[in-house]
């Protein structure tokens, strides 16, 4: 006896968009997610506005473009005119710069959040079961079992969207998973499972006005990379910023990583700076359902080989499949993934 024909583990971008399929095939789902929001590593804050995690796409990356038709989700191209800012520290001026040209990258119209806001809308409305973390998973016969804290859920099939060294870490698998597979899940790097972002929100995007692009690289930080993060209507002017892995920001104390923040923003563009709006941020290697709250930052490929042959493969008789970026053979780690 089944109490769903699919029970999805995730409520990220791939969760949402499997369920949609699945329903459209007249299959019965459920998706259980371990947070208390739906969307995984998307996380749009400040009214949609501004992007934590995933911010852009590319052309050629067509899957979110046929995603974002179907849903009817706008972009907008990610603003690049005008001069970069080389930062050399606060004993020396800022050195402005040409920045190389670079294939044109895209934001959506609202942030990332309407992807899965849309995808979540399209679903029946007990859908998502959140803050329900999976423990296990077992194979009683031909029946999946998926157990949490609060209950047990009897599918025909389980679709995992964890990334699968979050997978390997939190959940057991009975009967246990060949080790050359379980290997495989470690062995992949969590896509952004290492960032940390930070946005500063203002009146308008004053450094425009300097002829700035909003793009500034640095070497001393704590932000390595400020980028422009403006609203497609400019209505409120925005820049973020990636702090490294490296980064004496990520020891400091909120409010202290805020002040060294927003004076690194004041030194590179100006005086208007140092009042914004709004301060956000997210490290993501504090997320427990990203990284399972690992402390140390282990070293980290810029672009990881994704798509592991043996995770392409269903697991327990042919009803355990996965299904996160990591695991795509195609822009794997993106949206497009």
């Amino acid at each position: 006896m089944f109490d769903y024909d699919v029970v999805i583990v995730g409520a990220g971008l791939s969760g949402l968009l499997a369920a949609k399929r699945l329903m459209q095939a007249s299959l019965s789902v459920k998706i259980l997610e371990a947070r208390g929001r739906i969307g995984g590593r998307i996380l749009s804050v400040h009214e949609g506005d501004f992007d934590l995690g995933p911010t852009w796409f590319w052309d050629n990356q067509p899957y979110i473009r046929r995603l974002m038709d179907e849903l009817e989700v706008e972009a907008y191209e990610q603003y690049e005119t005008g001069l970069g800012i080389f930062d050399r520290g606060a004993e020396m001026l800022p050195q402005r710069f040409a920045p190389p040209e670079m294939p044109i990258s895209y934001r959506m119209v609202g942030g990332m959040q309407q992807l899965v806001d849309k995808l979540a809308a399209g679903l029946l409305t007990d859908t998502v079961l959140s803050n329900t973390a999976v423990s296990t998973i077992t194979l009683n016969n031909n029946t999946i079992i998926v157990e949490t804290p609060s209950g047990h859920y009897r599918a025909q099939q389980v679709i995992v969207t964890l990334p699968p060294r979050l997978t390997a870490a939190t959940v057991q698998f009975s009967p246990e998973l060949p080790t050359n597979v379980t290997a495989a899940m470690q062995e992949t790097q969590t896509w952004m499972g290492q960032a940390m972002k930070a946005v500063l929100v203002y009146k308008r995007p004053f450094w425009r006005e300097a002829g700035l692009s909003g793009l500034a690289v640095s070497y001393v930080g704590p932000v390595q990379q400020f980028h422009d993060a403006t609203p497609a209507d400019a209505h409120i002017g925005a820049l973020f910023g990636w702090l490294g892995n490296q980064s004496a920001g990520r020891s400091l104390s909120l409010a202290q990583r805020q002040e060294a923040v927003i004076k690194q923003a004041t030194r590179l563009f100006g005086s208007e700076a140092q009042a914004p709006l709004h301060y956000a941020e997210l490290n993501w290697a504090a997320e427990p359902f990203t990284t399972n709250g690992r402390s140390l930052l282990s070293p980290e490929a810029e672009h990881p080989q994704y798509g592991h042959l043996l995770l392409q493969q269903p697991q327990m008789a042919g009803r355990l499949h996965w299904a996160s970026t990591e695991v795509s053979t195609v822009n794997g780690g993106y949206l497009d993934g």
